[in-house]
């Protein structure tokens, strides 16, 4: 069970706006640009409705990162180009961007947006582990997150898997160029209960930062597996539209955003499911009010086996 003294320092977690460099937007022009997006979004779900758009497919989501963007990142090894681990997670970008934090539009550089999400993401992922102790990153993409985490120098081991080899390339090349001994990455396929990369999970925490959100069809297997795995506890950073509202104009915006990219829409009910049955517990649904865009802001859900 998660203690009183723990659960009082999620519920009050300290990075926010006051520790970014942003202009939070007046409630008009707010509401506005998040207008926008509903707008946008909308006709993107009605594209999806007549037929111009369909799921999010095993091949698609392939071609989209492992053969698009994990590829161009391992092509331009930026990794060799910057002048520390930091200037690698945080691009040096001075152009403006309207982001959400603390659940308000502001607008700020996408460096200091980047800077902000560093210090938050370690200060997630830190209340919810034991310093020393090594993660597991389902889908690591490129290694964002696990140099990220890196740079708070907390944990010993930070390990990432993922189904692509261009992203699982990149976060070594780039673990080797930096000297960073914690970090290494492998291939893993979440969906697929015989790989043996599960086998190394056992006893672990793992955590997800927008990878389930491309799995939406596939929650129930994966929770499946990381069951058999045996984990010990798991944090997914998520799209979770189970607890938006429709009443509201940004929880709308939310939920269209997140129908129209076909993305995950059932992690939630999936878990609740498992809880009932009596193999998980779950210990937190907070969401998570910044994002770097308007909308698509994600919800946290902490879990452990039962």
């Amino acid at each position: 069970m998660v203690s009183e003294n723990t659960q009082a320092a999620w519920a009050t977690e300290g990075v926010t706006l006051a520790a970014a460099r942003g202009e939070a937007l007046d409630s008009v022009t707010s509401s506005l640009s998040v207008l926008r997006e509903a707008v946008a979004a909308a006709r993107t779900v009605t594209g999806k409705l007549v037929g111009r758009r369909g799921r999010r497919r095993r091949e698609s989501i392939a071609r989209e990162y492992d053969g698009s963007i994990w590829k161009r990142v391992l092509d331009e090894r930026r990794w060799e180009k910057v002048a520390s681990l930091h200037d690698y997670v945080v691009p040096q970008d001075s152009r403006p961007r309207l982001a959400k934090i603390d659940g308000r539009i502001v607008r700020i550089s996408t460096s200091d947006y980047y800077e902000f999400r560093l210090a938050k993401l370690q200060e997630l992922i830190a209340l919810r582990t034991i310093d020393g102790e090594g993660i597991i990153e389902l889908g690591c993409g490129w290694g964002h997150n696990l140099f990220s985490l890196a740079l708070s120098r907390r944990w010993k081991s930070l390990r990432g898997f993922d189904i692509s080899s261009n992203g699982v390339a990149a976060t070594n090349q780039a673990a080797a160029h930096f000297g960073i001994t914690s970090v290494h990455a492998r291939q893993l396929d979440l969906t697929a209960r015989s790989d043996p990369a599960f086998g190394e999970m056992r006893g672990t925490t793992v955590f997800s930062y927008l990878c389930l959100e491309q799995l939406k069809y596939s929650t129930a297997a994966i929770i499946e597996n990381l069951l058999a795995a045996n984990i010990r506890r798991a944090i997914h950073i998520e799209p979770v539209p189970e607890v938006l509202r429709w009443w509201r104009l940004g929880d709308a915006a939310n939920k269209l955003y997140i129908a129209g990219h076909d993305y995950q829409d059932n992690l939630l009910s999936t878990l609740r499911s498992f809880e009932r049955s009596g193999r998980l517990r779950v210990l937190e649904v907070s969401r998570l009010s910044f994002a770097p865009r308007p909308v698509n802001d994600p919800t946290l859900i902490c879990w452990e086996s039962a």
